[in-house]
Order: C-alpha cells, then structure tokens, then sequence
C-alpha cells in the first residue's frame, strides 16, 4: 500500500448474539481500470483492512469466514457471472478458513476477498462479537468502489506514514498519537456549529469546599 495509502474507514462492528449470517460478499469490486489483462496489478489491493477483536471469538460468536485467494479477476468474473451455477461451483470448490481470534489478534485483508460474517448462535453465555476494523485505500485508487464507513470529511484525511509516525513518536513520550487533531483540521463543519469547550466558574468559597485551598 505504501505511506501515501489514506484512512477510508475507522470504526467497529459488533454482532449479538441471534445475530444471522451474512451472505459470502467481497467489501470492494476487481477494479478493471485499475489492472488489464496485459498486466499483474490485480496483486495490489485497492484498499487494505484490518479486523482487531476486543475479546476472544470463538466458533459460536460468529467469526468472519474468509475464502482465500478470490480477491482476483478470475474469481470475481464467477462470483459475479448471470448464470448462478457459476457462483455456486466457485463456493463449493474454494476452502473456507474461520478466523477465530484472541483478544488483541489482527486479521488483514485484501478487501475484495470474499467474506462473511457466521451467525452468533452464542445463546447460552449471551456473548456479543466485537470488532474494531480500519482500513487504507492506496492512493492511486480514486474510487474503490464502496463508500467507506466514515465521515466524509474525514475520507482520506490522514495517510499511513503519518500515523506510522505519529505512533512512534507517541510510544517514546508514553502519549497518544494526536490522530484526532489531524482528523480536525479537516472538519467540513461550519465554524459556528462547532462546539466549543464551557468554562466553569468557580468562586472562592467554592475552591474551599472543594479542597483546593484559599
């Protein structure tokens, strides 16, 4: 992807338990004016993504089911073709891979592999799937084709170096990254609808009461 590769989504996605699977489905499509037939570039994601569990996931919470290596031209022609045989004999034929994770595990993605998410069937320790996931568009992809799980104003906002090194910085200063002061500075709001932090008054008597001293 590259440090140039922009923020395109940042949020999370939690499936409680009753929660129904999801059809299999790619995030983004094959772009074909981004790869041609004479050419490799359908090795090179449009967009990346990054699932991070916040608690353990096992079998019955509905782990994302990945089938790997249809993230190219070749897959998304059958999984896409009129005649649905087509379609059915690619999901037959493609080894499913279950992405159990521990707290804290990553899975990565191509985005146009396809996916889903396995129902919550969870019912007897009523536990919910939760998922923190982030994603980066390569920055000479204008349009990956899905409208990202993000603000507008914040699309494309901050890229991976900068946060590579906001990151490194911040762990040398025990800080955190100041990721949501460079989302701000590419607020679309008008100025006066932004809120603006209240100041409290305090009186002298109060600072008594409350312990602060005369």
């Amino acid at each position: 992807m590259g440090r140039d590769a922009t923020l395109r989504e940042l949020a999370s996605l939690v499936a409680d338990p009753g929660a129904p699977r999801q059809v299999v489905h790619p995030d983004t499509p094959f772009l074909e004016d981004a790869a041609s037939e004479d050419d490799d570039l359908s090795d090179r994601p449009s967009l990346v993504t990054c699932f991070c569990a916040l608690q353990d996931i096992d079998e019955t919470m509905g782990p994302t089911l990945f089938l790997p290596a249809t993230n190219d031209r070749a897959a998304h022609k059958r999984f896409f073709d009129r005649d649905p045989a087509v379609k059915d004999a690619l999901l037959r034929e493609t080894p499913a891979r279950l992405s159990t994770l521990g707290a804290g595990d990553v899975s990565m993605f191509d985005s146009r592999t396809l996916h889903c998410g396995t129902a919550n069937v969870d019912w007897n320790a009523n536990r919910s799937r939760a998922l923190f996931y982030v994603s980066f568009k390569r920055a000479d992809v204008v349009d990956p084709g899905n409208p990202g799980s993000i603000r507008p104003c914040y699309d494309g906002a901050l890229a991976l170096g900068d946060l590579r090194d906001q990151f490194a910085v911040s762990t040398t200063k025990r800080a955190i990254p100041p990721l949501f002061e460079a989302l701000s500075r590419h607020d679309d709001r008008p100025a006066e609808t932004t809120p603006r932090p209240q100041q409290k008054k305090t009186t002298k008597k109060k600072k008594k009461a409350r312990g602060f001293g005369a």
